[in-house]
């Protein structure tokens, strides 16, 4: 996704006073929003169609994980209720749903049901989920860490014309494999790679998908090199891929008395792994929990320029405990000419010139926001939730900032320019026209994040509403996923919010 150029950065702008008078506005003013302003484009609810009744307190985490292409959606509802096979009860068990793009909609395919004997409650099937569309055929991956005593599985399934199953398993109970995963494909004919966290093990697995066979085989299994048990090495991963070389970044916020770590390994073209960096927080802190998120971006050239974003959602403010609340930060690291040798190229910070123009970009800043707790990088921008934001009226909904980086009045740095908001619920939006309803607090709106194509789904998976007045009734926390994008250039067609 490239920027567009200013007027006078395009050669517009002739000799003479008046044009370096112009010139110097122009490096004056904050750099242009890469791609323009998102836009709420499409609300996905779930819809349970013919599903058992969820639970009012709970509810199914509709959002929990998402995973998207510009075609295609899957969402995970990990506390999903629904009926066992054996003896016909109601268990909470997981599942997730497919939503195809037609038009100006994405309706719902299907909702995806366990494909294990017996299921069991506490599965979590869909706390993560993976996607790799071609067209015509997809891959789907879903993460299920609590099978199994906790042992956790990973389901991959190659639909339409390979329509193939496979499972794969963690080692040990408790060891949650499946919480995590990082998918990196795009082309049926090339390589796949499937990254799956362990943190409960802290390992990391690595699948390798070979050209057009629809079968994944284990590669290696990637360890921290001075890790230690209990760091949650594999709590969060990313992947991404140039030619025949692969990177991963794992996190491990638990490493030395819960300040973080993260680390990358990279894959060589002879086919060799290696861990090639490991990355702290600048001035770590104990419970700053740097490596809860992870997002790594390939440059255009083999070995240079990548990008590594890691989310530390219990640092404080400039790590200063006497200065507000475990707001939590992200860091932004670029490789230099040596591969493994990452510097670290700023923080996503509010900018003053910007909140000024803009308040609500960044009101209640200095709240405990878990800031960094989601990541994705879509071209050159970094999307970034903090799903503990509190709105003013007082519900803790969550919110996503887009950061990019450039100047604002001569100063250059990793700005947060756009914030994405739910808004408070309306007293419909509960099925309830008593005013004492009110939008539900914990609805973590930024839980999950997944950019496609100029545009990002954001899961919102605790969605639901209470009476602040007795009898205290509660609605279900049903989730939701929200789209959003700039439909001028995502949609060659109409497609309106």
């Amino acid at each position: 996704m490239g920027r567009r150029s200013s007027p006078a950065a395009a050669g517009f702008v002739r000799s003479g006073p008046a044009g370096w008078l112009l010139l110097a506005l122009a490096a004056l003013l904050p750099a242009a929003p890469c791609a323009g302003q998102y836009q709420l484009l499409d609300i996905i609810t779930p819809g349970f169609d013919g599903m058992p009744e969820q639970s009012e307190d709970d509810g199914p985490r509709f959002g929990h994980s998402v995973a998207a292409s510009s075609m295609r959606l899957m969402v995970g509802s990990p506390k999903l209720l629904q009926t066992e096979y054996i003896d016909g009860g109601i268990i909470e068990v997981g599942a997730w749903a497919d939503y195809r793009r037609q038009a100006d909609d994405w309706p719902l395919e299907g909702w995806r049901l366990p494909a294990v004997h017996p299921v069991h409650a506490g599965m979590t099937q869909g706390r993560a989920v993976g996607l790799i569309d071609f067209g015509e055929r997809w891959i789907e991956l879903v993460g299920s860490p609590g099978y199994d005593a906790h042992r956790g599985q990973v389901r991959t399934t190659c639909r339409a014309a390979c329509n193939d199953y496979q499972f794969f398993s963690g080692s040990e109970p408790g060891d949650a494999f499946g919480q995590v995963l990082a998918v990196v494909g795009d082309d049926y004919a090339w390589p796949s790679w499937l990254v799956v966290g362990a943190p409960g093990g802290d390992y990391v697995k690595v699948f390798r998908r070979a050209g057009n066979e629809p079968a994944w085989q284990e590669e290696i299994v990637l360890t921290a090199s001075n890790g230690n048990p209990g760091d949650l090495f594999g709590y969060s991963v990313a992947a991404d891929a140039h030619g025949s070389q692969v990177w991963v970044a794992v996190g491990a916020p638990q490493h030395a008395n819960l300040a973080g770590a993260a680390y990358v390994f990279r894959r060589d073209p002879a086919g060799v792994w290696s861990q090639v960096a490991v990355v702290y927080q600048p001035s770590p802190q104990s419970g700053d929990l740097f490596g809860a998120a992870v997002a790594y971006r390939v440059s255009n050239l083999a070995v240079t320029d990548h990008l590594l974003a890691v989310g530390a959602p219990g640092r404080y403010p400039a790590g200063d405990s006497g200065v507000g609340y475990r707001r939590g930060t992200v860091s932004i690291y670029r490789q230099s000419p040596f591969p493994g040798d990452f510097g670290h190229d700023g923080d996503a910070s509010f900018n003053t010139f910007l909140c000024a123009s803009n308040a609500a970009l960044c009101e209640n800043r200095e709240q405990a926001m878990d800031f960094g707790a989601a990541l994705a990088f879509d071209g050159e921008d970094l999307w970034i939730g903090a799903p503990r934001f509190s709105q003013s009226d007082g519900a803790n909904v969550g919110r996503v900032y887009r950061a990019s980086l450039g100047p604002v009045f001569n100063n250059s740095g990793w700005w947060l320019r756009q914030m994405l908001s739910p808004g408070p619920l309306a007293e419909e939006d509960c099925g309830d026209q008593d005013p004492n309803v009110i939008g539900r607090d914990n609805g973590r709106f930024g839980t999950s994040l997944a950019a496609f194509g100029n545009g990002i789904a954001v899961g919102y998976p605790g969605r639901g509403c209470v009476r602040d007045v007795p009898p205290y009734m509660t609605y279900p926390r049903t989730g939701q996923v929200r789209i959003y994008g700039v439909p001028s250039l995502m949609f060659s067609d109409r497609f309106e919010p």
